[in-house]
């Protein structure tokens, strides 16, 4: 896995620019310790259980804990804040639970804050604070070896779930932006005839 200092810029997606780290450690590099309340800790896990983007980044790989060997994670963890979008590996649970971290308190407020991830406001609050789901961000590493996974599958993938995103969350914006693809097959088909 790769290492980010708390709260610093998160390049691993690509250089998306907003993206800010919070819980990349690894061993070798010192991270804050302390105790986090128990209904932190609860959202936290019902975020990672219910994260969003599950199938865009899991191509990425594995994330070791490096600190202990003993777990591991594809997930990563997207939360909208003020103006910025925190990520974090899946892993950010078994290193609060097992190795006392502690991650910044706007995070914290935030993951406390953060609407159901299969909500509207969910993808609402990400554009508010400058990640819009619908216009991701296509990486320059489609697919691997490591992955097993095609570049034109993984790129497929992604491309399925944006106009899944955007149809499910944002209707009348999917259907404008598709109705001249629609027209230009037959006039009398697309969203709403």
């Amino acid at each position: 896995m790769s290492y980010f200092p708390d709260s610093g810029p998160c390049d691993y997606f690509d250089g998306r620019p907003g993206l800010v780290a919070v819980g990349w450690l690894e061993a070798g590099f010192e991270f804050p310790v302390g105790d986090v309340s128990a209904a932190s800790l609860e959202k936290l896990e019902v975020l990672l259980h219910t994260s969003w983007q599950e199938t865009w980044t899991s191509f990425l790989g594995w994330h070791e804990c490096s600190l202990c060997n003993q777990a591991r994670g594809s997930k990563n963890l997207f939360i909208p804040g003020i103006s910025c979008v925190y990520v974090a590996p899946e892993l950010i649970l078994h290193y609060i639970k097992a190795h006392g971290y502690k991650p910044p308190g706007d995070f914290l407020q935030a993951v406390e804050e953060c609407p159901p991830q299969d909500s509207q406001n969910y993808f609402l609050a990400l554009r508010s604070a400058g990640l819009d789901p619908t216009n991701w961000w296509v990486p320059t590493c489609f697919g691997n070896s490591e992955s097993g996974v095609s570049p034109e599958d993984h790129k497929r993938a992604v491309e399925n779930e944006v106009s899944r995103l955007s149809l499910k969350y944002f209707p009348e914006e999917h259907r404008s932006a598709t109705a001249g693809l629609y027209a230009e097959a037959d006039p009398g088909s697309g969203p709403g005839v």
